[in-house]
């Protein structure tokens, strides 16, 4: 749960851990963040999920996939959960933030404990797009996935972001450190944004002998993507 939000013209900083807080230095420290363009590199990874809805995460792969979760959610009415979830992405699409929420709640509202995640992390996802980061967590928080499951990555990327637009970068790194563990289940781009964001984690932690080290790594992986130009640019500044 959050403490606090700061908003500072257009910075919101989140605040979940109790503590005294000098407000120049978070303020500076959340400078900084936005200058990195986080919220940007997560939106633009999140966004292919809204996309191609022939890959999209439907009932049958919520939380396992196969036979298996076909038989979890059997009693479950595919069609209609599978509308609201394709609904809500939709209004995703269109930037009709209040109509998406709406719709995942609604199918939330119709699964069961096991089968909630997919909603939660929309959901979570939703609100962290209206820049409500304490809203957002209050979903994301209660999100299960397996290192298999289709939106695992997203989950832990944008869990990573909530910590670090919080200040929260120690937290950040164990999110990121668990998504690497299971390095075999994630793409190139999903490692590439994770060693980017560790990068960061440690700068602000002040360690800049891993925040270099992450960073060449986060380059390396994918030199001409945006985030390699990116990385590489920081490096030639540091």
């Amino acid at each position: 749960e959050s403490i606090a939000e700061i908003i500072n013209n257009e910075l919101t900083i989140l605040l979940t851990e109790p503590g005294i807080y000098r407000i120049n230095e978070i303020t500076e420290d959340a400078k900084e963040v936005s200058g990195w363009g986080i919220g940007s590199i997560i939106e633009n990874k999140v966004a292919f999920l809204l996309e191609d809805d022939d890959e999209s995460e439907d009932a049958s792969s919520m939380g396992v996939r196969g036979d298996a979760a076909e038989e979890d959610i059997e009693w479950l009415d595919d069609d209609y959960v599978n509308d609201l979830l394709i609904s809500g992405k939709e209004s995703l699409v269109d930037k009709d933030y209040e109509e998406a929420i709406a719709l995942f709640e609604e199918a939330l509202d119709s699964v069961d404990e096991e089968n909630a995640s997919v909603f939660l992390f929309y959901l979570g996802y939703t609100y962290s797009l209206m820049d409500n980061n304490a809203k957002a967590l209050s979903y994301i928080k209660d999100v299960e996935f397996e290192s298999y499951d289709p939106l695992y990555a997203d989950y832990k990327i944008l869990l990573g972001k909530i910590y670090i637009q919080g200040l929260l970068f120690e937290m950040a790194i164990e999110v990121f450190e668990e998504a690497l563990c299971n390095k075999k289940e994630l793409i190139d781009e999903e490692i590439q944004i994770i060693n980017f964001l560790m990068s960061f984690c440690y700068q602000g932690l002040e360690d800049m002998n891993k925040a270099v080290r992450f960073l060449k790594v986060a380059r390396d992986i994918l030199p001409d993507s945006d985030i390699g130009i990116k990385a590489e640019s920081i490096l030639d500044n540091i």
